[in-house]
């Protein structure tokens, strides 16, 4: 089972009308999101496979210092 990825500078990128709505309008329902946080730099990150195997569903904290999101 192979599993593609690609990362994402900006959250616009990921919004519905972009990469998830390519990715459905290919017939592909088999993909995650998820947020990488480093200091003040945030990217995203879209995996997506041809193949039946599933990653299991894991939701992760999302960690703001100082309980603040980032602007």
């Amino acid at each position: 089972c192979r599993w593609y990825t690609s990362m994402f500078g900006k959250m616009a990128s990921l919004t519905e009308v972009s990469v998830i709505s390519s990715l459905r309008g290919h017939a592909i329902d088999n993909y995650g999101v998820t947020e990488f946080l480093q200091g003040t730099t945030r990217r995203w990150a879209v995996v997506w496979s041809f193949g039946d195997f599933r990653l299991p569903d894991v939701r992760s904290p999302t960690y703001y210092p100082n309980n603040q999101p980032l602007n």
